[in-house]
């Protein structure tokens, strides 16, 4: 049981290590439209309208991550709950 949950939180470390990692590697690409990014000088005020777009579309894919993540973990932990559940109806000991 032990070296099970040392696996999973190895593997759980490295998937995230990986997704930023992917996120810090691709993050230019993930701008604004061309128009709202290239449109305006940078430094100049009308540049504040293509920055402040970037920066809604990263909190875009922030808040959809912490959505997704949020409810594979709910899942993840009603199934183990239901499986802990049924082992001890069972009379299975956990190991």
């Amino acid at each position: 049981m032990h070296k099970e949950k040392s696996n999973r939180i190895i593997v759980l470390s490295l998937s995230i290590l990986t997704a930023v990692g992917l996120m810090l590697v691709f993050s230019p690409h993930l701008l604004a439209c061309p128009n709202c990014s290239e449109a305006y000088a940078p430094g100049s005020k009308e540049a504040a309208i293509g920055e402040q777009y970037n920066y809604s579309i990263f909190f875009f894919f922030g808040v959809f991550t912490t959505v997704l993540g949020g409810g594979i973990a709910f899942i993840s932990w009603k199934m183990r709950q239901a499986m802990r559940a049924r082992a001890s109806k069972l009379g299975i000991a956990n190991q």
